[in-house]
């Protein structure tokens, strides 16, 4: 073992990505926290397959225990449940099953035939900001493309929610049938909330299930400072949280949040010979599959709860909005740079922006921020990952760690400006 390791080490430690580095700013990556490796020794020694109370009753009602605190901190009602799952991909497909398979209501022909008794009629509605996970599951679902509705985002990159109205009822009118609005709490490129509260009262008036995907933003709701952004998110039918993104909890974790749970039980839920439990039944007979996807599950819950307890909620909370605010110097530092351009003010703890140095047209300045982001990977103290706003490239930043100051971020728009002005381009011509 010894000889082993010595081997791996190199490979597996040598070439890790720090997330936890003041200077990762890639992606949406929890930073991970002190008990996340004590307790995920102590999940795989216990090796519990924690599929419900049967096989793992301490894991089961620790789990239920965090998934009630979740419900309780989006604002849901006390009959809200949900299930831990793999990440936001598989929670955001569970999700929208649930919805696509309430839509299609109770008729004997559903039981027989699927979704394709009714796949016709089925919509969709995602706008451009929403993570791909969204589109991915409708299709998992059995439907195409024609099946998700494009919803425009107004001026400022969140939903239009006038443009989802007007699509919507045109929709029922010609007879279709309204399955799902996804709303975003946190996009993955800019950050942003969609306005859930107006979508909340639409998709009520117009008998719609809102999904709101809130993998990253919905760690929010801790920070007395942020939480109001997400106003509304209390009225969704469904939630999606990664506990491994801005809740700073290791990987992986991600809860998805039913404020009626037995839509998903009733889709989800089996029985056979081997697991022969009520569709409905008492506390110590609980099973999590009969809510998601997912049979054999490991003892994801315990890193999380260990955490929230230890560390408790107004110390994350202060992380939290600590990072934010570490955005939002960014965006100031930005605005006063002479060659820089902020896209837009930070919503959450994101902040994206480009380097446009006077003398350089559109395409050297786009090719320039491609550069600057390649180089800044390859020195090694800052992790931008690439990405697009409008078909072209900015520097985005997501702030999630735990040693990110206002330090890292004036270094960062120094180095920035030392990588612009070594690409050395020609300028564009008078």
């Amino acid at each position: 073992m010894a000889d082993l390791l010595e081997q791996l080490w190199p490979v597996i430690v040598g070439h890790a990505r720090r997330n936890n580095a003041p200077g990762f700013f890639g992606y949406v990556c929890g930073a991970g926290l002190p008990t996340d490796p004590p307790m995920a020794a102590l999940a795989a020694a216990l090796n519990q397959n924690v599929t419900g109370f049967a096989s793992a009753p301490g894991a089961t009602v620790v789990e239920r225990r965090l998934l009630q605190w979740l419900c309780q901190l989006a604002g849901l009602k006390a009959a809200a449940d949900g299930v831990l799952l793999s990440g936001g991909s598989l929670a955001n497909f569970t999700a929208l099953a649930t919805a696509l398979h309430t839509a299609a209501g109770d008729d004997p022909a559903i039981a027989q035939e699927g979704l394709a008794a009714v796949q016709a009629r089925l919509r969709v509605y995602l706008a451009p900001t929403a993570h791909f996970s969204n589109a991915r599951a409708v299709k998992l679902a059995g439907l195409g493309r024609r099946h998700i509705v494009a919803i425009p985002v107004a001026a400022d990159g969140r939903i239009d929610v006038d443009a989802l109205t007007s699509q919507l009822r045109e929709d029922k009118r010609a007879g279709l049938m309204p399955a799902a609005v996804v709303a975003t709490a946190g996009s993955t490129t800019q950050g942003l909330v969609d306005p859930l509260a107006r979508i909340a009262e639409l998709c009520r008036d117009e008998g719609v299930w809102l999904h709101v995907d809130a993998a990253y933003g919905g760690a929010a709701l801790l920070a007395p400072d942020l939480r109001g952004r997400l106003a509304g998110i209390e009225a969704a039918n469904s939630i999606t949280l990664d506990l491994h993104k801005w809740f700073y909890m290791g990987f992986d974790a991600s809860a998805v949040l039913f404020a009626e749970p037995h839509r998903a039980r009733d889709v989800f839920y089996t029985s056979a010979e081997y697991v022969d439990i009520e569709r409905d039944p008492p506390p110590e007979r609980h099973a999590f599959f009969h809510y998601g996807p997912e049979t054999s599950r490991r003892f994801r819950a315990l890193g999380p709860f260990v955490a929230l307890c230890h560390y408790g909620r107004e110390t994350l909370a202060a992380n939290i909005s600590h990072n934010a605010a570490c955005a939002r110097y960014l965006a100031g530092l930005v605005e006063a740079a002479d060659d820089l351009q902020l896209i837009a003010q930070p919503d959450l703890s994101i902040c994206c922006f480009r380097w446009c140095g006077r003398g350089y047209d559109r395409g050297a300045i786009d090719r320039m921020n491609q550069q600057i982001q390649q180089r800044l990977l390859a020195e090694g103290s800052y992790y931008l990952s690439p990405t697009t706003i409008a078909g072209r490239p900015v520097l985005r930043v997501c702030v999630q760690g735990h040693q990110t100051n206002a330090d890292t971020m004036d270094g960062l728009v120094a180095t920035i400006q030392k990588h612009a002005y070594a690409c050395c381009l020609p300028r564009s011509t008078p």
